[in-house]
């Protein structure tokens, strides 16, 4: 089915796996991004949703298919010591 939907229209699908936090793409490059049950495996997901933003189009979607609660980055996390 999807063969008989790209023959009919221009579509350019990229599929990468890539670390989140440094992306190797220019500014405003991508129409969409998607991530699928992969910010419970950044270290640095903040940082990884910022990048993302970073090479999404104005007016663009970043879609996150997450379900799981991510915990703070280390950097955002308190000791707890006083």
């Amino acid at each position: 089915m999807f063969d008989q939907v790209a023959d009919r229209c221009d579509l350019t699908n990229v599929l990468l796996s890539l670390g989140a936090t440094r992306l190797p793409f220019a500014d405003r490059t991508f129409d969409a991004l998607t991530i699928s049950f992969g910010l419970r495996n950044m270290h640095d997901y903040p940082r990884g949703l910022a990048e993302m933003l970073r090479v999404t189009k104005p007016g663009g979607r970043l879609v996150v298919g997450e379900f799981s609660r991510p915990t703070p980055p280390p950097s955002a996390r308190s000791t707890g010591s006083t």
